[in-house]
């Protein structure tokens, strides 16, 4: 028996929110950037690194000057940031967790937008007050041109618009409990 009244589900965040909580959960993924290597010019090169995301949920990398990639940067500012949601539990396949590749150029932070951007990463990444004033790291964004999400093995895979993706605000209870993001 009807009674006129609908019941709505449960809300569901948009793909677009997915990708940018994936971003703001993750602190660290690979940065792909383009070798400069004699024998291995122009191959691609994974480095491990540490980021937050600013206010648009651009990646902000702070990386020392004598890092293989930082020498590629200088040379070819062309990235890529692949980042993946922890297992929650051993027995998790990480086929199975979310995660976003952010494709872009990476630009040094302008000094104007440097202080507040340092106390944010120093506040995320607390090992980073002992390097962020050393003359040998600088900080870095990466500027989004290209944004690729997927929810996981078997699971929707998509290319995000840059300017939703910038617009939209991430859930910030899953940094507390990484299990997924639904």
């Amino acid at each position: 028996v009807s009674t006129g009244q609908e019941v709505a589900g449960p809300i569901r965040p948009s793909t677009v929110d997915k990708a940018r909580t994936v971003t703001y959960i993750c602190t660290s993924g690979t940065l792909c950037t383009s070798s400069v290597m004699e024998d291995v010019q122009g191959v691609p090169f994974g480095s491990y690194v540490d980021y937050v995301i600013d206010e648009k949920g651009w990646p902000i990398l702070l990386l020392g000057e004598q890092s293989l990639h930082t020498q590629n940067i200088r040379k070819n500012s062309a990235v890529s940031l692949f980042c993946q949601l922890p297992r929650s539990q051993q027995s998790q396949t990480t086929a199975a967790l979310s995660r976003v590749t952010i494709m872009g150029q990476v630009h040094p932070v302008p000094q104007e937008e440097l202080l507040a951007l340092k106390m944010a990463f120093i506040i995320i990444l607390p090992y980073a007050e002992q390097i962020a004033d050393s003359p040998r790291f600088h900080f870095y964004r990466i500027q989004p041109q290209k944004i690729y999400f997927s929810g996981g093995f078997g699971v929707q895979a998509t290319w995000v618009d840059v300017a939703s993706y910038e617009a939209a605000r991430p859930d910030v209870t899953p940094r507390w409990n990484c299990n997924s993001i639904d």
